[in-house]
């Protein structure tokens, strides 16, 4: 709870694993009666998700493999703050392009809005928006590990993160339509 002086949630945390991912876990919200004289107060139950990796990933080949999540489109329409965030364990060697992007936002007739991936000869992670480039990491992406990427958008400014790391920040411009086509793997 953002206010304990107001309200309690029990437990604090829950687990899901694969063993009871499908198990109903219960969580108890209590208001706190206080002798305060300010009558009800307002507080926030902030719900957040993480997930490990457990050997299990989405593997592409890199010639023709992607996921459409055309879905949140109309549901992104307009939005200027949002965050996009994803692992990823490169094979470089089995890039087809020097340029790939892992994460792609695209126009109905295939044009670029929004472009996140990485650079196949330097092993940095880039942003393109609309027409070019706009972001390089200045961390080197491992082959043998994981790493986290995170692009951030508040208003008119993008920040790109690799591996908790911020890499800069560009001025954001792209539009979110609710025909675009959201791709995973498919640049």
């Amino acid at each position: 709870s953002s206010d304990t002086g107001e309200a309690t949630v029990s437990p604090a945390t829950l687990t899901f694993t694969k063993n009871n991912w499908n198990t109903d876990q219960t969580v108890t919200v209590t208001g706190v009666n206080d002798s305060d004289r300010d009558r009800h107060q307002d507080y926030e139950i902030d719900l957040t998700a993480t997930a490990g990796v457990d050997g299990s990933a989405i593997n592409f080949d890199g010639v023709d493999d992607y996921i459409s999540i055309n879905n949140v489109a109309s549901e992104m329409y307009g939005d200027t703050s949002y965050s996009i965030s994803f692992w990823a364990k490169p094979v470089f060697s089995s890039f087809p392009e020097n340029d790939s992007y892992l994460f792609g936002i695209n126009t109905s007739s295939n044009g670029n809005v929004l472009l996140l991936g990485i650079q196949k000869g330097d092993k940095k992670a880039i942003v393109n928006e609309n027409s070019g480039k706009e972001l390089y990491s200045s961390t080197t992406l491992s082959e043998s590990s994981w790493n986290h990427m995170v692009y951030t958008r508040s208003g008119s400014t993008g920040t790109l993160y690799v591996n908790g790391i911020n890499q800069g920040t560009h001025s954001a411009s792209n539009i979110l339509s609710s025909n675009n086509k959201w791709s995973i793997g498919a640049e």
